[in-house]
Formats: structure tokens, sequence, C-alpha cells
């Protein structure tokens, strides 16, 4: 079993903002000089350099989740359901 990368928990970086610049690349479309640009209007200074390395960063992260949904979305496939949508959620409540 292979351990799940953590994000730092020092620094500017942190979860709260990986999770910004990914839904703002990948959701909002927004290229890397707008988020600066948000981001300065709500009085943080973040240079596109940080926000790319955020990005580029995130591949790691992202590989257990892509991993699920690959495998979830496979297995939905072989049943023959219908759905269009494949959950991420475990059956586990813990």
């Amino acid at each position: 079993m292979t351990a799940t990368p953590a994000v730092p928990s020092a620094g500017l970086v942190t979860p709260a903002l990986l999770a910004w610049v990914v839904l703002g690349t990948t959701i909002d479309h927004l290229p890397l000089h707008r988020l600066a640009r948000q981001a300065e209007r709500s009085g943080v200074a973040l240079s596109r350099s940080t926000l790319a390395a955020g990005v580029g960063g995130n591949g790691k992260y992202m590989i257990p989740i892509t991993a699920t949904a690959c495998t979830r979305a496979c297995e939905a496939a072989d049943s023959g359901e219908p759905s269009q949508h494949v959950s991420l959620a475990t059956s586990d409540a813990s």
C-alpha cells in the first residue's frame, strides 16, 4: 500500500490555495495571470510562478483520485450501468 502524498503544512501553499488554483484553471478555465489578479484584488500577492508551481505540483495529489475514477468508470462500463456519472465516494462510511 502506498502512502498518499501530503500537502506541505508550512508556507504559502496551503490545501485551500491548491484547490483554488486547480478549480480556477480547470473548471473556470482561467489563465494564471487572471488568478494572480484575483488574488491581488483580495490583498494577496501571488506571482504566476507561485501559481504555476502549485499547478505543476498538484499532479502527484491527483494520481490517487484519477486512478479511482478510472477504476470506477471501467467497473461501471463492465457492469453495463447506463449512468453517465461515476461516484468516487467509497462505500465505507469511516
